[in-house]
């Protein structure tokens, strides 16, 4: 798997998904390998996710060396 197809499976994950209303993300790609999420979901109930991933993909094991959530 390469990051392309991976930031398409968390798009689909986000859209699918109940509880967010508002999604508001940028997918960086840094090489196939390895590249970085971040934005802020909001969420039904009013609340909002602030988040930054670091993703590392080697083989089958995605590997997050860096995040942060608020």
């Amino acid at each position: 798997m390469q990051v392309k197809e991976f930031f398409l499976g968390i798009q689909n994950l986000l859209r699918k998904s109940a509880f967010i209303e508002n999604v508001d993300v940028e997918y960086e790609v840094k090489s196939k390998m390895v590249g970085i999420i971040h934005g802020t979901l909001g969420m039904v109930n009013g609340s909002a996710l602030q988040f930054m991933e670091l993703i590392n993909i080697k083989g089958d094991e995605i590997t997050r060396p860096k995040y942060s959530f608020i």
